[in-house]
C-alpha cells in the first residue's frame, strides 16, 4: 500500500537572529512546515503546542533555512543553540554528527 502525505513549508522571518524572508539574494528565516503528518499538538500540554504550532496549524522547526533559486531548502543555523536528545538537553557545539 502507497501513501502519499503533502509536505509544504514555509520561512517566516526570525528577526531576532537576523534573519528575515525579504533577504536578499536568498530568502531566510525559521522553516515551518505543515503536512498531515505533523503533530496535532503536546497531550494536555496547551503552553508547549502555542509553542510549537501556529495559530494556523504551522510546525515550527527551529531551524534557520535559506530558500534558493531551485526551491530547495538549506538549513544554516538553530534558533536556539540547545538540541534535545532523548539524554536530555545538550548545546549544539557538544553534538558530533557524523555525515
Amino acid at each position: 500500500m502507497c501513501r502519499f502525505f503533502l509536505l509544504v513549508r514555509q520561512l517566516i522571518s526570525a528577526s531576532s537572529q537576523g534573519y528575515t524572508s525579504a533577504d536578499k539574494p536568498f530568502r531566510r528565516g525559521e522553516i515551518l512546515s505543515k503536512s498531515m503528518a505533523n503533530t496535532p499538538g503536546y497531550y494536555k500540554d496547551e503552553e508547549k503546542t502555542r509553542e510549537t504550532l501556529t495559530e494556523d496549524g504551522w510546525l515550527r522547526t527551529g531551524d534557520i533555512g535559506l530558500l534558493d533559486e531551485f526551491g530547495r531548502i538549506k538549513i544554516i543555523d538553530r534558533i536556539s543553540g540547545i538540541i534535545k536528545l532523548s539524554q536530555g538537553q545538550s548545546p549544539l557545539s557538544d553534538v558530533n554528527i557524523p555525515f
